[in-house]
């Protein structure tokens, strides 16, 4: 901690700071890198991620390369400068478009460092990348040109700050032997495990009924239109599931979770958490049974969260026994028991397991993955 120390505390998995100055720095300095966090800020809040900071930067982070977080619902920062919104480099690259991140709710966001470039992206949506090299020189300061360093966290001037699911990929070290499986974290005593689903190539999947029609390129899944899934050669049970989707117009996807290792290519009677282009489809003919977000046919979307096609969206699943959590761009669509829908899983066995594969559906038109993270609970309780 820098000036702030007994500020900061973990609990569950989630990193907590209160109001004031001062910042958590990593241990060690980071050059090239990729990170991804959630973060979730009160009301009002004002938090930020430095990146390649000194470890005896300012205590209140002036002069450092930092990563603007506000609450940009906030009276106070209705007209704030386009270089200060979240997701800017404070008073260097600025935002478009604007990101959609409410307080009182966990927003993902991604950094990406790769020499002067710096790519920001907040729940799916890039909302800045540029170079520092094209910054007038007055602007960026000499800390700010630092090649490596340390990764500090604010604590946030107004209502403190939380943070979790927190990692990092040293780009350095891309081209060595075949990364370790888990990415990881530790904050104090606590770590936090994360399996990468998807790397170079379909390993740890198998095709059913649609062999041939999955492929991987840069990290990215994609396959074409027509009946068939994906799924895990081992089963999970109580796990949560991170992901990112892009949908092609009127594509029609969803992902399986505690499946059989074998059932119909269309997935019919499985818990299947249901991904669409909402917004092709008329407003009377999309219900929140079957809309984006729900569990399809089971648990109705209790929102609609806006999730355009041609556009890479975020998905979280947690499922915890009988207790079902899904999110769509940071938004809660599904909080709920499947024990209180027995009348609609009576029928459904599938349904009701409590282990089983977790699969990637295909059915009308194109779709794709990327960065599927998963991590098991009982590994983190």
């Amino acid at each position: 901690p820098l000036a702030s120390k007994g500020a900061w505390s973990v609990k569950n998995g989630i990193l907590t700071a209160t109001a004031g100055i001062g910042w958590l720095a990593s241990d060690r300095d980071y050059g090239d890198f990729e990170m991804e966090l959630e973060y979730r800020i009160l009301p009002g809040g004002n938090t930020g991620i430095f990146l390649r900071a000194p470890p005896d930067g300012a205590a209140d982070g002036v002069g450092l390369l930092e990563v603007q977080i506000i609450d940009e619902t906030a009276a106070k920062f209705q007209n704030v400068s386009d270089r200060n919104r979240t997701g800017a480099l404070i008073g260097l690259f600025a935002v478009s478009p604007r990101a959609m991140a409410p307080p009182n709710t966990w927003n993902k966001m991604s950094v990406r460092a790769v020499g002067t470039r710096i790519t920001v992206v907040v729940n799916g949506l890039k909302v800045s990348d540029g170079k520092l090299a094209d910054e007038p020189r007055e602007a960026v300061t000499a800390q700010m040109r630092l090649p490596t360093g340390r990764i500090g966290l604010q604590r946030g001037a107004v209502n403190g700050s939380e943070f979790r699911s927190i990692r990092i990929r040293d780009l350095s070290a891309e081209n060595t032997a075949t990364p370790a499986p888990i990415a990881e974290n530790e904050i104090g005593e606590t770590k936090v495990l994360w399996t990468d689903l998807i790397r170079k190539d379909l390993k740890g999947w198998t095709p059913l009924a649609s062999e041939g029609a999955w492929s991987v390129k840069n990290g990215i899944l994609s396959t074409t239109s027509g009946e068939g899934s994906l799924l895990t050669d081992r089963d999970f049970s109580d796990f949560e599931l991170e992901l990112e989707y892009r949908l092609s117009k009127k594509a029609n996807s969803g992902v399986f979770i505690r499946a059989p290792s074998g059932f119909d290519p269309s997935g019919s009677g499985l818990l299947e958490i249901q991904l669409q282009d909402d917004g092709a489809f008329p407003p009377g003919d999309v219900i929140p049974l079957t809309r984006t977000g729900s569990v399809f046919r089971i648990i109705p979307a209790a929102k609609i969260v806006k999730a355009p096609s041609e556009a890479w969206n975020t998905l979280s699943i947690r499922a915890n026994g009988p207790q079902i959590t899904v999110g769509v761009n940071g938004q809660t669509t599904v909080d709920a028991n499947l024990n209180d829908y027995a009348l609609l899983t009576k029928d459904k066995p599938n349904t009701t397991r409590l282990s089983g594969r977790i699969g990637l559906q295909r059915r009308a038109n194109s779709v794709e993955f990327r960065n599927v993270r998963i991590r098991e609970l009982n590994e983190i309780n």
